[in-house]
């Protein structure tokens, strides 16, 4: 279902689960992922430049064996 709506399964659950409580009279509106996004436009406020941000998650970073063995 989320394949053919162009969404990824988290967006269509988000999306069915408003489309539901919408219809029930109890959410005023159901945003779209898209209206979501762009709420969160300027919700971050950085003066580094990219590329520092970038380097310093990197560095952040360590690896983990958890996963070697698989699931």
């Amino acid at each position: 279902m989320a394949a053919a709506e162009n969404r990824s399964v988290s967006q269509q659950i988000l999306f069915l689960v408003k489309s539901y409580m919408a219809k029930k009279g109890r959410c005023d509106s159901a945003k779209s992922p898209a209206e979501v996004l762009i709420d969160l436009h300027g919700s971050w406020q950085d003066e580094r430049e990219a590329d520092k941000i970038i380097g310093e998650l990197k560095k952040a970073r360590k690896n983990s064996t958890s996963l070697s063995e698989g699931f």
